[in-house]
């Protein structure tokens, strides 16, 4: 996935260092590999509705986090698979639901509390992202000479940046501990996407884009030392 694609500030570049190579110790063994897609075009291999429908509308984002509160009490309950590492508490910093509040309204989030003291929210962020050349930089690097050339101006298609996909609730569905397989109750699982207009995404839907993504996948082997630099805009 495109990293922090759900955030509104997210890395320019992404990198992967091996410190030891995966077969090192055993040369027979497989795998290690790290599978990265070029984001660029992916979405042409997708209907060219459901395209314009994310170009429309975008991606929502929705999370659910439990208070620290009901996880320690969950946690001297002997039915406690459902237990998670993060509270909104963790997440925010603070433990203060104003200063909470204060956040949430600063990033622009629609946010509830609900009567365990759990906190749910949610907003909505473009599917695409937008490439622009650096002609500033560019143009310093040539002494303050450069001239802008055909091809450099802003991009009109942009690049596939969301993670529509891999915070989808279905995504839990296959934790081992998943003791929730009812598709109406959404709510229990920490994060959720749909359209930006509300519409939930399919099924069919969601495994469509997901087979897409790993079609389109490169493997990398490593070797011991070896650095990936990425751009996260382009690669994922």
């Amino acid at each position: 996935h495109v990293e922090m694609a759900y955030n509104k500030s997210y890395p320019k570049k992404v990198f992967f260092f091996c410190h030891e190579a995966p077969n090192n110790h055993n040369k027979n063994k497989e795998g290690g590999e790290t599978p990265i897609v070029n984001m660029e075009n992916f979405h042409l291999s997708l209907p060219s509705a459901m395209i314009e429908k994310f170009r429309n509308v975008g991606v929502k984002y929705m999370r659910h986090l439990p208070s620290s509160t009901t996880q320690m009490n969950a946690s001297h309950n002997t039915n406690s698979d459902k237990q998670q590492i993060y509270t909104w508490q963790s997440l925010f910093f603070s433990e203060d639901k104003l200063e909470v509040e204060k956040r949430c309204i600063e990033l622009g989030y629609d946010f509830t509390w609900s009567e365990d003291d759990s906190l749910t929210w949610s907003y909505i962020l473009p599917a695409f992202v937008k490439h622009t050349t650096n002609n500033k930089e560019a143009e310093e690097a040539d002494g303050g000479t450069r001239e802008e050339e055909e091809g450099e101006e802003e991009e009109e298609e942009g690049s596939w940046f969301n993670q529509a996909t891999c915070l989808h609730h279905s995504y839990y569905q296959d934790y081992p501990n998943n003791n929730n397989n009812n598709e109406d109750e959404k709510g229990a699982y920490p994060t959720d996407t749909c359209y930006g207009d509300g519409t939930p995404f399919t099924s069919e839907e969601v495994q469509f884009m997901r087979a897409r993504l790993w079609e389109r996948a490169h493997a990398v082997s490593w070797g011991k030392g070896d650095l990936l630099v990425m751009d996260n805009t382009r690669v994922a």
